[in-house]
């Protein structure tokens, strides 16, 4: 008898735990239920079957945090203010949404760079962390030509202001001010207040922009507080006809990654141009036909450069592979730095450690370096260590072709004529 009482009392039980755990699913199915409703989906134009928002300005001024705003092919005139974490994106299989400018664009100085003003397609502020995709941001019809007075106006693809996010497979064409030759910029970020923020641009094509195509810098001014603005520039392939400045422009940031880029250039300008970073990595990028430094380098501690291809154009004299200003403590390793063929280009070469006067903490110039298992090949010289030379770095492993007879490593800033 009282073994039967105890099998029922456990039956009883057991159905009391069947029945919670039951109600328990059920409410987390709900709860799951309800998670993924908050998260809606609006759309812009009118490809899905009805008729959607007609600018992208009012589907993203509708869209909640999570939601996701897609827009149908076809031109949008309109500058796009972005200030909550939403996905602006086009229609996977469907073409790109196009943006162009307005008659009147709105721009916006960063402070203390009073002589040049941006206007950005898509504007993203206000610590906001969004995702832009599948989007052709295109400057074309920019207004505002570069012969008027002070102060520039940059047609700009996307500026993000104090704010991080992501800008991905998208295409940022013809944000140039001057006939594709100067004044304008791809994607640009920098910060008026502290906090951290945190980029990814990846998998986009930029082409005939003016000054850069990508510019990001994490310190404040007037105040020269520096931020932790960090993130990762990736598989971009950008190109420009007529190169005037930097492609990738970068300065006081952190654990910044900077691969798998594809850089063509067209005229004198850098290639990257990173200064005051810390923790920088520059790794499997391509960069051909900047005449001037493929890399440039300045007041770096702790950064990597590997596995590059740099090629150099013909008649670029004055030119470096890496060009590293002030670096201690870094690594350049397992680069192919290519001049163009025939006889070495006067004042060239694949690598320099300039000495930069021995300025600030950096008091030895550039010391404390490894460079090592690098291909180089048809410059003036092959290694430059400062002037004067820096004892302290480690050079070795290092391949030379087509190099100045016994200049292969030498002591100086710059390389005499060819064959001395």
């Amino acid at each position: 008898m009282e073994s039967r009482q105890t099998k029922s009392e456990r039956m009883r039980a057991s159905r009391r735990v069947s029945h919670a755990l039951g109600a328990l699913a059920v409410l987390i199915g709900l709860a799951a239920s309800g998670a993924s409703a908050s998260a809606a989906t609006v759309v812009v134009g009118n490809c899905m079957g009805a008729s959607g928002l007609p600018t992208i300005t009012a589907g993203v001024s509708v869209a909640n945090p999570g939601d996701t705003v897609e827009v149908c092919p076809g031109t949008y005139v309109e500058q796009v203010p972005i200030i909550e974490n939403i996905t602006l994106t086009g229609i996977p299989g469907k073409a790109n949404p196009v943006l162009t400018y307005p008659a009147t664009p709105e721009c916006f100085f960063q402070p203390d760079m009073t002589s040049i003003e941006y206007c950005p397609e898509i504007y993203v502020y206000s610590t906001a962390s969004p995702t832009i995709e599948r989007i052709t941001l295109d400057g074309s019809n920019f207004p505002i030509k570069c012969s008027g007075p002070l102060p520039d106006h940059y047609p700009t693809g996307v500026l993000f202001q104090d704010s991080g996010g992501t800008v991905r497979d998208s295409q940022i064409v013809n944000q140039a001010s001057c006939n594709f030759g100067e004044d304008g910029a791809g994607v640009v970020a920098f910060p008026t207040v502290e906090g951290d923020n945190s980029l990814t641009i990846t998998g986009n094509t930029i082409t005939n922009y003016g000054t850069f195509a990508i510019s990001i810098t994490g310190i404040i001014y007037p105040s020269a507080t520096v931020i932790d603005e960090s993130g990762t520039i990736s598989n971009n392939t950008i190109t420009n006809d007529d190169l005037s400045q930097e492609v990738i422009l970068t300065s006081y940031t952190t654990n910044l990654r900077i691969s798998g880029n594809t850089i063509n250039g067209g005229g004198v300008g850098t290639g990257l141009n990173d200064s005051d970073d810390t923790d920088l990595t520059i790794s499997l990028n391509t960069i051909n036909n900047v005449c001037g430094d493929s890399i440039y380098l300045q007041f770096l501690d702790h950064a990597t450069v590997n596995f590059n291809t740099l090629n150099d154009p013909p008649d670029c004299p004055d030119s470096a592979g890496v060009l590293a200003d002030c670096m201690d403590l870094s690594s350049i390793a397992f680069n192919t730095i290519t001049g163009p063929p025939g006889p070495p280009e006067p004042a060239s070469a694949g690598i320099i450690l300039y000495s930069c006067g021995g300025e600030g903490p950096h008091q030895k110039g550039s010391s404390d370096n490894t460079i090592v298992l690098n291909s180089i090949q048809n410059f003036c010289a092959g290694v430059l260590t400062g002037s004067p030379a820096d004892t302290d770095n480690n050079i070795i492993f290092n391949a030379f072709a087509n190099i100045s007879p016994g200049l292969d490593v030498m002591p100086g800033d710059s390389c005499p004529a060819p064959g001395i």
